[in-house]
């Protein structure tokens, strides 16, 4: 990611290529963003991440979720933080995915 001067929006060019194996997989999920992913304003505190998880079928997975969102970030903001903040919560994991409300996802494999 680099950032051509102060304004400018970021380069970012995905470089991550994966593929899914069969059998039981375990699945750190990361959600990276702004209000929206860390659910400011929800009456019941638990913003779309919980829903969304709690509604997703996953058999035969270990689906771990981490709710990233910071309130008041802007796409660039998220950009600059989402690898450092994901990669400790990937390191054990089989599967990685990253969602952003900025953006869509980024899913990689172990290298």
């Amino acid at each position: 990611m680099t950032y051509p001067h102060q304004g400018s929006e970021p380069d970012f060019t995905p470089s991550a290529e994966f593929h899914v194996t069969d059998g039981p997989r375990d699945i750190g999920l990361c959600f990276v963003g702004d209000s929206y992913v860390a659910g400011v304003g929800d009456p019941k505190a638990l913003g779309w991440v919980s829903r969304v998880v709690a509604r997703t079928p996953h058999t035969d997975v270990r689906l771990r979720s981490y709710n990233l969102g910071v309130a008041g970030e802007s796409s660039t903001d998220v950009l600059a933080r989402w690898r450092q903040e994901t990669a400790p919560r990937w390191a054990p994991r089989s599967t990685r995915s990253a969602w952003s409300s900025a953006s869509a996802p980024t899913t990689s494999r172990p290298a």
